[in-house]
Order: C-alpha cells, then sequence, then structure tokens
C-alpha cells in the first residue's frame, strides 16, 4: 500500500470446507491455500513447505524441550481444528512410525483452538502459517519428531485482470 496507494485490497478468509466453491463463484487475483486442494481454474505460483511444531502454554512442562516425540505428548490432551488441512498429513506421519496421537478437544477453528492451548486445556500440533503470530505470545512452538509437514501454495486466478501488481 506505501508503494501504491491506490490500489485496494479486498481480503476475504474463508474455511477450508467452503474455499473451493468460493473460489468457483468469487473474482479473486491471488489465493493462498494449503494443499491438497483441487482449483483446476487457477495457476499455481509458488509452493511452499512448512514443519508443523507442537504449540503449547510456555509454562507447560514440554514447553521447554529442544524437540519432542509422541511418546512425550502421552498423557497430555491435544486440541485440534476440525477439518484442519494439517490434521490428516500429523496423522499420516505419525503412523508408519507407529504413532497414534488422539484428539481430546476438537474445535472449529485455529483462534479458538489457540485459546484453549493458552488456557492449558491442551497441546496442538500445526504449522505458524496456521496460526496468527498475533495470538501466541505466552506460547512456545516446540519442534517434534517424526515431523509433519504442510504444503501451501499461492496461485492466481486464470481469469486474473492484466495487473502491474
Amino acid at each position: 500500500t506505501k508503494a501504491h496507494p491506490g490500489v485496494a485490497i479486498e481480503l476475504a478468509v474463508h474455511k477450508r470446507a467452503e474455499m473451493r466453491q468460493r473460489m468457483i463463484w468469487d473474482r479473486f487475483d491471488v489465493g493462498v491455500f494449503a494443499l491438497p486442494l483441487h482449483i483446476e481454474f487457477a495457476e499455481v505460483r509458488l509452493r511452499r513447505r512448512v514443519n508443523c511444531e507442537v504449540l503449547l502454554p510456555v509454562a507447560h512442562p514440554l514447553a521447554g524441550r529442544d524437540h519432542l516425540t509422541p511418546d512425550d505428548l502421552a498423557g497430555h490432551d491435544q486440541v485440534a481444528v476440525i477439518g484442519l488441512s494439517g490434521r490428516s498429513e500429523v496423522e499420516d506421519v505419525m503412523a508408519p512410525a507407529g504413532y497414534k496421537i488422539p484428539v481430546k478437544h476438537e474445535v472449529t477453528n485455529a483462534f479458538a483452538a489457540v485459546s484453549l492451548v493458552r488456557q492449558g486445556v491442551g497441546y496442538m500440533i500445526t504449522d505458524r502459517f496456521a496460526v496468527d503470530p498475533v495470538v501466541t505470545p505466552g506460547l512456545a512452538w516446540v519442534p517434534i519428531s517424526p515431523t509433519p509437514s504442510i504444503e501451501y501454495a499461492i496461485c492466481v486466478s486464470a481469469e486474473i485482470r492484466d495487473h502491474p501488481l
């Protein structure tokens, strides 16, 4: 906005389950989303893989560790977001290593999940891109091994209007 003050931005944030349908009917120039999501009417311009970590309150006994394993998390409750793309990726990485990390608390969005984690209800396994950094003060990110990851894509509309930006 500093470089191009005449350009207006409209930012729309959609639930993953609604995003494909919304992108079909709404005009958009740029989309950012977690894969897999088949969008045949968009051109993927950038893919980036982001590692998942364990999100805990800083006062949690595991928060000071250099890394965690599923064995470390046994006996602690997991908070998960219903329909979050990374959830299946976590399960896919843990299962071949013989781990099944049960989910105790389920919520409908990441903000609610982070709020429960902050209150000490449990931990969350996610990537840093999925959680707004504004809501993470007082929380610790600890790497987990095996390490699940999420792939994100930036795409442009197949019908994008010519624009220098």
